[in-house]
């Protein structure tokens, strides 16, 4: 089985080594479906604004009931905790 051509996808589209992105240009990033765009956003979860990603994460919520969606992608879901770890533990411990 031929790994290599996926491992380069994943490389290229959900990681990226420079963590300076902001919100907006991952969203607006051309060719990712929404799951690769929670992906990379979680990956560059601590460089971004945790308001303007709060936006964004109830605007696609909003939209997803709206669709009357009942289930979160895995992505989703993930991205949902890690904003609420970030969200709720900042200032609680000496690392944050």
């Amino acid at each position: 089985m031929e790994y290599s051509l996926n491992y380069d996808t994943f490389i290229e589209d959900s990681y990226n080594s420079d963590s300076n992105y902001k919100l907006n240009e991952i969203i607006e990033l051309k060719d990712l479906k929404k799951a690769k765009v929670y992906e990379t956003l979680s990956f560059n979860i601590q460089s971004l604004n945790l308001d303007e990603l709060k936006r964004f994460l109830i605007d696609d919520l909003e939209e997803l009931k709206e669709k009357g969606e009942i289930k979160l992608s895995t992505e989703l879901r993930r991205l949902l905790l890690l904003y609420d770890i970030l969200k709720n533990t900042k200032g609680t411990t000496p690392n944050h």
